[in-house]
């Protein structure tokens, strides 16, 4: 209904396609996991930025005024640095938008490029751009993206492992896949989709919980009361229907022909 008022409120719909990609819903919890670091490093960041600031205030003051009269503030002055509470965030935004950094900067939109001959002064500014450069630019940065890449890199060995083992090893009862495929009695699909299917189990759960409890037969009255306990003992460990019966249709065999020698 709010969305028919508010055209806007369509866009955000398109991010339904996270349900469908296990993929992208990595990608959200690369991000989402790391929070911690990442606002930890994030504001490790902007405490650097602001020793970087300090410092071109108090030893390049000259060169954050706007010779160029491309970059000017709100009330047309000369300079976007005339305090530090002004020039921290002419730091903090252009520093990291700005691709060569704040040097690029300074040099491009202030128009105080470092002098071509070096002098004491030049060889200072120098050092200090290529110093905002490596430091925040390459190396906080990369750092940021690094551990974004390494969650992402985590989680998806994580969801490739989990698919590995769901596909060698049935998730209820644990028995692995050959033991299905050698016993001739309808192969692994059959067991994982017959047998054990995980969603009949999550769906008899559900159900325990939306029926009343007086009008439970012996087995649901016995698993509710396993489920209240957090009691797993209900669920079949090591265990398959299909196998048991094989191994007691063999048994009589295997015993009659003992009694016939």
């Amino acid at each position: 209904a709010l969305a028919a008022k508010q055209p806007l409120l369509f866009a955000p719909q398109v991010l339904s396609v996270l349900n469908f990609s296990e993929t992208l819903r990595n990608v959200i919890k690369a991000i989402r996991g790391p929070v911690v670091q990442l606002l930890l490093t994030a504001m490790f960041g902007v405490l650097v930025i602001y020793v970087f600031m300090v410092a071109a205030f108090f030893f390049f003051f000259s060169d954050l005024a706007n010779t160029s009269g491309y970059y000017l503030d709100a009330d047309d002055q000369e300079s976007p640095c005339t305090s530090m509470l002004s020039c921290f965030p002419v730091f903090l935004v252009n520093g990291l938008l700005t691709g060569g950094g704040i040097g690029e900067f300074i040099a491009d939109q202030l128009g105080n490029t470092p002098a071509i001959y070096p002098n004491d002064d030049a060889v200072g500014r120098y050092l200090f751009d290529l110093l905002f450069f490596v430091t925040v630019t390459i190396l906080l940065l990369n750092l940021i993206f690094g551990i974004i890449i390494d969650t992402f890199s985590f989680l998806r060995d994580k969801t490739k492992e989990q698919r590995t083992l769901r596909g060698s090893k049935c998730i209820i009862c644990g028995l692995p896949r050959h033991d299905f495929e050698e016993a001739n009695i309808g192969g692994w699909e059959h067991h994982y989709k017959r047998e054990h299917n995980l969603w009949n189990y999550f769906f008899f759960a559900v159900h325990l919980q939306t029926k009343a409890p007086s009008e439970f037969d012996g087995i649901e009255d016995y698993v509710a009361k396993c489920l209240r306990n957090k009691d797993i003992s209900w669920i079949p460990r090591r265990r398959a229907l299909s196998l048991e019966l094989r191994n007691a249709a063999a048994t009589p065999e295997r015993t009659v022909g003992g009694g016939g020698e």
